[in-house]
């Protein structure tokens, strides 16, 4: 299939650590692993995305006043409620841009009322 990206996106012999099977999607870049995240809620730290192999995975950048996360917030938590037990992972991570989105405390009540 040459050396081309959609040649190597079709090429399921190429997957990861060089197994493949008929139902292996391929692996064309490695996943990125998480640094200086802190304050994890609802769960406890990922230490590797080595340990999210094998599921799909969806990083929600959001942050709490922002409009368009709120209107995305009811689809996102729709679909962990529905394929959570199907292997999909949702990671939110709050990215804040101004300064008051930067208050740990006024993060933790506001987020309580997005739940």
């Amino acid at each position: 299939m040459g050396n081309n990206f959609f040649g190597n996106l079709f090429n399921f012999k190429k997957t990861v650590r060089g197994k493949s099977s008929p139902s292996s999607l391929p692996v064309l870049y490695p996943e990125p692993e998480f640094r200086g995240l802190e304050n994890w809620i609802n769960t406890r730290p990922i230490a590797s995305m080595r340990q999210l192999l094998g599921k799909v995975v969806l990083i929600d950048f959001w942050t709490y006043s922002c409009i368009n996360y709120l209107n995305a917030m009811l689809y996102v938590k729709t679909w962990h409620k529905k394929y959570t037990g199907h292997g999909l992972v949702v990671l939110g991570i709050h990215a804040p841009e101004f300064g008051f989105e930067k208050n740990i405390r006024m993060f933790y009540k506001q987020s309580k009322n997005i739940r």
